[in-house]
């Protein structure tokens, strides 16, 4: 499951960093891999620490992992699996190049890189939306100065 879901992750903020690439030259493509990595190596690392440590305590076969099995879920406050499932929870890259999902959970969402280029394609579209507006309020007033007429 967890390595379904890093997989996931993996491929959205690589997409976001090809899709802020000016150009396909080897620099940007360098430049976009370095990106990649500094974004997603951390998480990437924790969750699969995690899933080791999960699967050793789950399904450990030596008398330490069999004893940890039997400690840890015997013991471990459910506060702390949910505290854990919470703080892999938060972490939620999503495709910089769309309009971004509301949040509609408890959990609060770890903020990510934004897009420039969506942002600035944002902006042009919102501009040329004003511009037509008033060609649009220009016409209706040349329209109602000739019906006084």
């Amino acid at each position: 499951m967890l390595r379904a879901i890093n997989a996931m992750q993996d491929a959205v903020v690589l997409a976001n960093c090809i899709y802020e690439m000016k150009s396909s030259s080897h620099d940007d493509i360098k430049g976009a891999l370095k990106d990649y990595k500094k974004q997603r190596y951390a998480h990437a690392k924790q969750q699969v620490e995690s899933s080791n440590t999960a699967g050793k305590i789950l399904y450990g076969q030596n008398w330490f992992e069999k004893f940890m099995r039997k400690a840890v879920l015997a013991w471990l406050p459910k506060s702390f699996e949910k505290s854990n499932l919470t703080k892999a929870g938060s972490y939620r890259p999503q495709a910089s190049f769309i309009p971004q999902a509301p949040v509609r959970g408890t959990v609060p969402v770890l903020p990510q890189k934004p897009s420039k280029r969506y942002q600035e394609g944002l902006k042009r579209h919102q501009q040329e939306m004003k511009e037509e507006e008033g060609v649009k309020e220009e016409k209706v007033e040349q329209q109602a100065e000739t019906q006084a007429f």
